[in-house]
């Protein structure tokens, strides 16, 4: 019986909203207090998945640019039209 008189349901639910950078979802669902971490990151998880496994899905990342590996010629980039790959040396 639920304690909040407007909470009827304990169905899973997924509402979806326009942010800044795309779409926000905010998901509603129960599960073990103790295991709420591990339940977020395997839902996570899986949505990512989920957008790799899809070519016209995308969603924003940060990474770092480094103009004189990766840029255009004109702009202070390689000289050749060949990027090059970023240095991983320590």
């Amino acid at each position: 019986m639920p304690t909040n008189p407007w909470v009827t349901t304990f169905t899973p639910r997924v509402w979806t909203s326009v942010a800044d950078c795309g779409v926000a979802l905010t998901l509603r669902y129960l599960c073990d207090p103790r295991q709420r971490r591990n339940s977020a990151e395997s839902i996570w998880e899986d949505l990512l998945d989920a957008f790799a496994a899809n070519d016209d899905i995308d969603y924003p990342t940060i990474r770092r640019y480094i103009n004189p590996d990766e840029g255009k010629p004109g702009t202070g980039g390689p000289a050749t039209e060949e990027v090059a790959e970023p240095s991983l040396a320590t």
